[in-house]
């Protein structure tokens, strides 16, 4: 039986045409370019003469297999004919006609491919980039060819500190200055957050450098406005044609009549911003271009809600007069039409949700134009990025590292200069006759400027052709910069003016024809109805099913007020119930994020089922990589209190408790263990002293062995610090401790060797690493998977130590382990296949029997902010002006509309990228596919509903086709027995140490100040205060944390508003505040005092009349506001607990002290108090004078006594 699209698939192959294919999931896709592939080997004059590219080595290598094992199959059938594969298998048999003529071909010009596969040229986007430049380093603008590092984030975050440093602390570039510290101005001076601002844009340059930098479009200030002006023109032409006609005519006569009579309102007239005001001249809805923008607006504010909702009552406060406070007749009589006119305008617009939908959007557009501040951030943020990247280009020479992005610009460099095409763009132009580029859905920007300037010289009907397939309906890799948009555009006008035919693969011969038709009617209701490049919207391409099996095959799991258990425990009954029935088929747990699995991770293993968690279990959170870490720490500094005492806990050593405690007594525990052994480390350490000779007298038996063995083992290593390279040393000790032994299975041993692999290339080469550095080693490195078919550990890493640190126990250790997994290896059979689970984004490309999909119910993480958006518009003609920018937001509220202009269509692009990514978790499945979610219930007294998902998650996607299961749910609603997923759930304990056996360490003591160093060491003036502390209670540790909370949470509530802050609220947040003692490792005795002063300081400010004016909603009102000033030549940060302006115009400058006097002579210790920080309030204001002039008023406010000290003479 022939396919549905059966002739797509024979115009695929004919190499005189150049295409692009959608090739869904299922649809065969890589045995398409497989016969392709092989049809341009029979006609080429060589086989370089086919360039292929894909994303991945994975899919490089499958490829490459794929023609040579064709090549070897059709050379086999030509020696045993039998071989041959009969005309019903249709694909099989035209892959080896293919085969034979590539073969043929082969043999004529002598290639000798099956013996050569490196001739075909089959290469990631990447190793291509990478050969272009070895090819012409200097027009690369690289010297040597340098390694490349995968993860660069560490050379980012160095760079921008370099970058930083150097403006303001070196003042190296004092151009700059100005605009670095206009930047930091608008972060509030927080110079941490702006360097992961610049780290990230450093690790997004592809997408804006050929904007910024090489077209320098940032300071094209016409250009960026008129682009601005036409999008929001576009927009509001959307709108307007949405509008209904009716529902116009009835608005606008109310809106003039509300106008003519607004004297008869009792707080007459309106303001000339009201809505009313400013559409005075508006006879119907106005004209759509951006100069009516406020018009528009002042639309959107009259007739709808703040939530968006239409207006469904009017009030005075929008013009409308009201009827209840007319006192003539005629005054009713108008109040009368009114109110009709506002009930015939609500029904109106309650049948056009689209338009109210669009009118909503309206309120929060911007102005076609920049403000001053905007361009002024705008032009500094310019002027930042070019040093920026400076910076970076010397830490890629340092580290003769660089990462991908780096890579690809120097490729571009190296095909194209000011003048043109170069040299080995010519070489190019004439070698390669053909390209196939794989899962083009994929493509960045950078990646389609590569592709364009290899076919740059291409003309029609040369006999090159290209040869695009991909997915736009399985593009989810935007995180790493793809862009489904260039797909879009590519089927639409093709690429750099070479034509591409498109062709759609219908066929799905993955699936079962139940799934396939439930993904066909689910994701029409899924995914977009209309294509939009810019968002990337992508409409579902329905799919035919090769097998005619149509039962029932996709089931929607809900439950109404689950508990946490509830998916968890239906996997596991999935599972159990799927192992029963078909014990060999492949299961998959398929998660948006790695939390999403961890519970369903815990409950198999603790019932015994075999699990494949794929990069699931970071490798850093392994006990046995934690104390590798700890060793490493020790090694380093054997004086590492928290390392040593990590080691004598870890099963290296074994402690106890109480012996741990002992040790600990002493201020130098290794010190001491080295006197109680007799072993010292020193020539002037000669005999024990009294803390060693008490530790020995109280040590258990077991606990003195256990100390004795880990001395003498970890002894050789300390005597010999800095004789040998770090990562020798740790291994070695790794061994002599048993690490190897105590370790042997697979995964461990995979873990450790990522390990020291990681230990020798970061720090190996460093003189000085400190606990940062350590903690970061490994933080985005995954843990081997429990699972029989793990790698093998490297016959290097099962290397015996190097002799200085060799023992015959190490040696006989190692020697037994590899024996172990040797014979492991080999007791391999064919046992039922662990369950793997695994993200969706690792599952592309694979296909399992059965597939989980849990918690379409949560969100994901929220996209952090950035120093600046960005987006190109959908080009029109010969214009340039299609790009938008964004700078982060000022202090002008208004100016952050343009912010959120660009944020909101990042959002769209997410939301749509969402829809996708559930459908390449649902098309992984072949037999049958669960998908699991869990819902609130919402009670308004009257009747039960479903709380709506979060647009941001899948099940908001999924939504509009499981709703009406969902609504028949609710009708049925009672709440669940949770007894029944309890009983589900495992009954196994988990190991861990028993809460009365855990050791409370000595509180670590607390520098506490209320200035921030950011670029000095200088201390503040509080700090430099030469006069005695008097004796109140604020000088205690204690307090400090105190105090600390207290400012914390007082920020909180003027941030959120006082109103919404009771006393039964602070009352709720005990547990909070206890906590967070615990956590400062505060003594237990001490912390309920601590919290109660916490609520009593909190209570006291919500209570006292001067306090809920000092946190109420002021002009400019900042609370912990950051400042920065130039102090001795160096650049000094404060932060000022509440500043606002007054109704009288004088700004405040107020101090939090949470300080309590309990005894008599309350105003000598208010007088204190204002004497102690007198100095540190001037420096405030002094720089507060440097950026304005106005009033300024200075105080301390003492939330303890509800009291507000002001000074008189600041």
């Amino acid at each position: 039986m022939s396919l549905n699209d059966q002739r797509e698939r024979e115009r695929a192959i004919d190499i005189t045409e150049s295409f692009i294919v959608q090739a869904p999931a299922g649809s065969g896709k890589t045995g398409l370019i497989t016969q392709r592939y092989l049809n341009l080997l029979a006609h080429v004059k060589n086989p370089e003469d086919i360039l292929a590219i894909t994303f991945t080595r994975k899919a490089a290598n499958e490829m490459r297999e794929r023609i040579i094992e064709a090549l070897v199959y059709a050379q086999n059938s030509i020696r045993n004919p039998e071989l041959e594969p009969t005309a019903d298998k249709a694909h099989e048999h035209k892959t080896w006609l293919l085969a034979k003529q590539a073969l043929e071909q082969d043999k004529t010009n002598g290639w000798q491919l099956i013996d050569n596969p490196a001739r075909l040229r089959i290469q990631t986007i990447d190793s291509l980039s990478a050969s272009i430049v070895k090819q012409m380093p200097l027009l690369a603008r690289f010297g040597a060819q340098p390694g490349i590092e995968e993860n660069a984030d560490e050379i980012y975050q160095k760079a921008s500190q370099a970058f930083i440093t150097s403006v303001l602390r070196h003042r190296q570039h004092q151009s700059i200055e100005p605009d670095l510290l206009q930047l930091l101005k608008s972060m509030n001076n927080q110079v941490e957050k702006l360097i992961s601002l610049f780290k990230t844009l450093l690790s997004r340059r592809d997408q804006w450098i050929r904007h910024f930098v090489t077209n320098s479009r940032l300071l094209d200030r016409h250009s960026l406005e008129t682009a601005l002006s036409d999008y929001l023109s576009h927009k509001l032409k959307d709108v307007k044609q949405s509008a209904p006609e009716q529902a116009g005519d009835t608005a606008f006569q109310l809106l003039q009549h509300v106008y003519q009579h607004q004297d008869r309102l009792p707080d007459n007239p309106l303001a000339v911003s009201h809505p009313v005001s400013r559409l005075q001249d508006c006879q119907h809805w106005p004209e759509a271009n951006s100069d009516n923008i406020d018009q528009w607006i002042a639309v959107s504010e009259f007739l709808l809600t703040g939530k968006g909702q239409v207006r469904k009552s009017f009030r005075a406060t929008e013009g409308i007069l009201p009827a209840s406070k007319m006192k003539n007749k005629e005054d009713k009589q108008l109040a009368q039409q009114q109110k009709i006119w506002c009930q015939e305008l609500y029904e109106q617009l309650q049948s056009y949700p689209g338009f109210i939908e669009l009118l909503a959007q309206v309120k929060q557009f911007p102005a076609a134009t920049y403000s001053e501040q905007q361009w002024s951030n705008v032009e500094a943020l310019n002027n930042c990025l070019t040093l920026l990247l400076g910076y970076l280009k010397l830490e890629f020479q340092t580290q003769g590292k660089v990462d991908f992005i780096e890579l690809s610009q120097a490729a571009l460099n190296a095909l194209e200069d000011d003048i043109g095409a170069t040299d080995l763009a010519m070489k190019f132009d004439y070698q390669i006759m053909h390209i196939l580029v794989d899962e083009f859905q994929d493509t960045s920007h950078g990646q389609y400027e590569l592709l364009r300037l290899l076919t740059q010289g291409w003309q029609p009907d040369d006999g090159r052709t290209l040869f695009v397939v991909g997915d736009p309906m399985q593009s989810i890799y935007r995180f790493r910069e793809a862009d489904v948009g260039l797909y879009l555009e590519c089927r639409q006008s093709g690429l750099a003016g070479i034509p591409l035919k498109p062709l759609v693969l219908t066929t799905n011969f993955r699936s079962e024809a139940g799934i396939v038709d439930w993904v066909n009617r689910a994701f029409k209701q899924v995914l977009p109805e209309k294509e939009n490049a810019m968002l990337g919207a992508v409409p579902v391409s329905l799919a035919d099913a090769k097998n005619d099996n149509r039962e029932k095959a996709v089931e929607f799991i809900h439950q109404l007020n689950a508990d946490s258990s509830f998916q968890a425990a239906t996997i596991l009954s999935l599972v159990k119930s799927i192992r029963k029935e078909s014990p060999q088929d492949t299961i998959a747990v398929l998660v948006r994020s790695k939390s999403h699995a961890q519970e369903a991770i815990l409950i198999l293993k603790e019932n015994n089922i075999p699990v494949e968690a794929i990069e699931m279990e970071r490798l850093d959170q392994r006990p046995m990589i934690k104390n590798l870490k700890s060793l490493t720490r020790f090694l380093l500094n054997p004086q590492d209190g928290i390392a040593l005492a990590a080691l004598l806990r870890s099963e290296w050593c074994g402690l106890s408790l109480s012996a741990l405690q002992l040790v600990f007594q002493s201020t130098a525990p290794w010190l001491s263990l080295c006197q109680c052994f007799e072993l010292p480390t020193s020539n002037h350490l000669k005999s024990k002293s009294s803390t060693a000779e008490k530790i020995l007298s109280q040590l258990s038996v077991d606990d003195t062995k256990r100390l004795n063995k880990l001395y003498e083992q970890l002894t050789p290593f300390v005597s010999q610090v800095e004789k040998y390279p770090l990562v020798t040393q740790v291994k070695a000790a790794w061994y002599a401790l048993g690490g190897a032994h105590m370790h042997a299975n697979k995964r461990d041993l995979n873990d450790a060797e990522q390990f020291f692999n990681a230990l020798s290339d970061k720090v190996s080469d460093k003189p000085v690493i400190n606990v940062a550095e350590l903690d970061s080693l490994v933080e985005r490195l995954f843990s081997s998977p429990d699972s029989i078919d793990a790698a093998e550990p490297s016959a290097k890493f099962l290397k015996e130590p190097s002799a200085e640190f060799s023992k015959e126990s190490s040696t006989e250790l190692s020697n037994e382990f590899s024996t172990e997994l040797s014979s492991e290896h080999t007791q391999k059979s064919a046992i039922t296949p662990a369950v793997k689970i695994l993200s969706i984004h690792k599952s592309k490309g694979l296909e399992f029997d059965q597939v989980i999909i849990p918690h379409l119910e949560r969100k994901p993480k929220n996209e952090d902010a950035q120093l600046v958006l960005w987006q190109e518009l959908p080009s029109r003609g010969q214009r340039k002006d299609n790009f938008l920018v964004a700078p982060m937001k000022t202090d002008d509220q208004t100016d952050d509309r343009l912010y959120q202009l660009l944020g909101n269509i990042n959002k769209a692009k997410q939301i749509y990228e969402n829809g996708r990514l559930l459908y390449v978790a649902a098309t992984r499945a072949k037999k049958r596919l669960y998908l699991l979610a869990q819902s609130k219930v919402k009670d308004n007294g009257e009747e039960l509903s479903v709380a709506l998902p979060d647009k941001s998650t899948l099940l908001s996607q999924l939504w509009p086709a499981v709703e009406s299961q969902i609504e028949q749910q609710i009708k049925s609603y009672d709440e669940p027995d949770v007894t029944e997923t309890v009983a589900m759930t495992s009954s196994a304990q988990l190991n861990r140490i028993k809460l009365d056996a855990m050791i409370d360490l000595l509180p670590v003591q607390l520098s506490i100040s209320k200035t921030v160093d950011t670029l000095a060491s200088e201390q503040s003036p509080e700090q430099t205060s030469d006069s005695e502390s008097p004796d109140f209670e604020w000088a205690s540790d204690n307090a400090a944390l105190i105090g600390n909370l207290v400012h914390d949470y007082l920020q909180i509530i003027a941030e959120q508003g006082i109103e919404l802050w009771t006393s039964e609220k602070i009352q709720q947040l005990k547990p909070v505040f206890k906590h967070y003692f615990k956590q400062q490792q505060v003594a237990l005795n001490d912390i309920d005092y601590c919290v109660e002063r916490c609520v009593k300081a909190l209570n006291n400010a919500i209570d006292d009349d001067t306090g809920r004016w000092l946190l109420s909603r002021h002009e400019k009102a900042q609370s912990e506001f950051s400042l920065s000033t130039r102090l001795n030549e160096q650049f000094k940060t404060f932060v000022i607990d509440r500043t606002f302006i007054d109704e009288k115009g004088s700004r405040w400058i107020v101090d939090f002290k949470t300080g309590y006097h309990a005894g008599g002579d309350l105003e000598s210790f208010y007088q204190s108090e204002l004497e102690r920080y007198q100095d540190q309030l001037t420096t405030y204001a002094s720089v507060i004078r440097q950026m304005e002039s106005r009033d300024l008023r200075c105080a301390l406010y003492l939330p303890m006594h509800k009291k507000l000290l002001e000074y008189k003479s600041i």
